[in-house]
């Protein structure tokens, strides 16, 4: 008994997944979109599964890789493109909410460091009744969004 309890601590410690994590939220297929490396700011994309019976609250993001992450929203009105920032992002008790491309999306602003496709960032979600996951999110190059989420398809 003792080694299965060993084995499954020592899993935890290598998983890319949740830390601190409440097993009613699953985060999926979290990246973010390779950008030019003057470029300060980049987009992140990931899936969120409510398997609770209430609604939860994502609050904030965080990263030590950047100097702050916002919600944002991406739509066009009369043929011009805008973005919206969103306080927070409420997703229903039994569903899922996707940040893609061309929709929400987390700002990721101002980088420590230069980032290339292949590379992991650490990141925090806060959501309310004081829950926080740590994900993993691997910077990709732009492209096919659909592909992506192929390839990439997992429980953070």
């Amino acid at each position: 008994m003792r080694y299965v309890a060993s084995f499954f601590i020592l899993m935890s410690l290598f998983a890319p997944a949740a830390v601190f994590a409440d097993p009613a939220i699953g985060v999926t297929s979290a990246w973010i979109s390779e950008a030019p490396p003057m470029l300060k700011v980049h987009a992140g994309y990931l899936v969120i599964e409510n398997h609770a019976d209430d609604d939860v609250i994502l609050l904030s993001a965080s990263s030590n890789a950047y100097e702050r992450i916002e919600f944002h929203f991406s739509d066009i009105i009369d043929g011009m493109a805008s973005m919206k920032i969103q306080e927070s992002i409420t997703i229903p008790a039994g569903t899922r909410f996707e940040f893609s491309p061309g929709g929400y999306h987390l700002m990721l602003i101002n980088n420590h460091n230069p980032l290339r496709a292949g590379d992991h960032v650490s990141v925090s979600l806060e959501f309310n009744r004081k829950i926080t996951i740590d994900i993993n999110m691997t910077v990709r190059k732009p492209g096919n969004y659909q592909q992506q989420q192929q390839h990439h398809h997992h429980k953070h």
